[in-house]
């Protein structure tokens, strides 16, 4: 086992790129039922995890920071791709024959359901590539 890479640490801005910890990584949930983590730690953990989610929440309600990630095209094209721009394309029956999960037993999605789908999947991409506000300030009711 090895520390992962860091690729950029910014001190100023608060940011740190860096490799995940690869194949061998356990998640935290795992850590914690073997035994490797104890309750205590993972409550503490688990509230700085938590306080600091808030902070980017609240940080990403300021200007200025939407003017920093404003110019980031290529990572609203993902975002938007990897939360809403695929979901049609896997419960669509004619397109998820590689999804095995999908296939045994069959999903079964009605035409007029798939409609709903794939349109709610393109406002929302585009939300995701226009809008200011976070995941949690979205307005998922819609449908």
């Amino acid at each position: 086992m090895t520390v992962p890479e860091v690729y950029l640490l910014d001190e100023k801005a608060h940011v740190i790129i860096m490799e995940d910890c690869g194949e061998t990584s356990i998640p935290m949930k795992k850590f914690m039922r073997e035994g490797r983590l104890s309750p205590s730690k993972g409550v503490e953990l688990g509230k700085a995890l938590g306080e600091f989610i808030g902070r980017l929440h609240v940080w990403g309600k300021d200007r200025s920071a939407w003017e920093y990630f404003d110019g980031n095209e290529q990572a609203k094209e993902l975002s938007a791709w990897a939360y809403y721009g695929q979901v049609y394309a896997t419960l669509d029956p004619s397109q998820n024959a590689d999804v095995p999960v999908l296939r045994d037993p069959p999903l079964e999605v009605s035409g007029e359901d798939l409609k709903v789908i794939k349109k709610l999947g393109e406002e929302m991409g585009h939300t995701v590539r226009t809008s200011h506000e976070t995941v949690g300030d979205l307005d998922y009711k819609r449908a």
